[in-house]
């Protein structure tokens, strides 16, 4: 089966999962983040990756964004301070496959997040989730919003407002999705103009 299945495989790029953990590591160590692997283990018997950086105070987790995996956050983990938490997604990274046609994607979110921190031992945390994370991120903080202290939104469209943008919705599609997956943009001010203008509501710098 294809990585552009509904059924994903660990997202891995092909290397081994071994290999695929190790690089990772090494990655977050580079920019910062000295992280160890934990894996949680959900009611069903399926693992949840999880790098962690342990430390006193509140923890920190951050939620990748779809189509990717943990290592989303490498440049900035490591700037945080106190306990990181970063786990990987379902189907992503080195978590469980999953098959999103037969989930409800917002129970489901709410479900696994739930899962990592009860596992982890976390009663209370800060939440920042990217993207498509941010809505598994504030789908988890409406089930239990006790259990967080802050709440963080980057780029999270998915949910905040009643209808997603015609080119998120044209990725959804069976055929034109796969056929926007091959186009290779590269001017910068292209992809800025065509994906992030929908985020945001200035696409410029921010006011001082």
């Amino acid at each position: 089966m294809s990585r552009s299945s509904v059924l994903f495989r660990p997202h891995t790029g092909g290397v081994d999962a071994a290999s695929f953990e190790r690089q990772r590591l090494s990655l977050f160590e580079r920019y910062g983040l000295l992280a160890q692997s934990r894996w949680v283990v959900d009611g069903l018997g399926r693992r949840i990756y999880v790098a962690e950086r342990v430390g006193t105070g509140r923890p920190v987790v951050l939620v990748h964004g779809g189509l990717s995996q943990g290592g989303d956050w490498c440049l900035m983990a490591g700037r945080l301070s106190g306990p990181v938490v970063i786990p990987d997604g379902p189907g992503w990274g080195l978590t469980y496959p999953i098959d999103h046609r037969r989930v409800n994607f917002r129970e489901a979110s709410a479900q696994w997040l739930g899962v990592v921190l009860d596992g982890l031992g976390l009663e209370q945390v800060d939440l920042v989730g990217l993207s498509a994370g941010g809505f598994v991120a504030a789908a988890f903080a409406f089930e239990q919003p006790e259990r967080v202290k802050h709440l963080v939104l980057i780029g999270a469209l998915p949910g905040l407002q009643r209808e997603l943008p015609l080119q998120l919705r044209l990725m959804g599609h069976p055929v034109v999705g796969r056929l926007m997956l091959r186009m290779k943009i590269t001017d910068p001010e292209v992809n800025r103009n065509r994906v992030f203008a929908t985020l945001v509501a200035q696409t410029g710098a921010p006011p001082a």
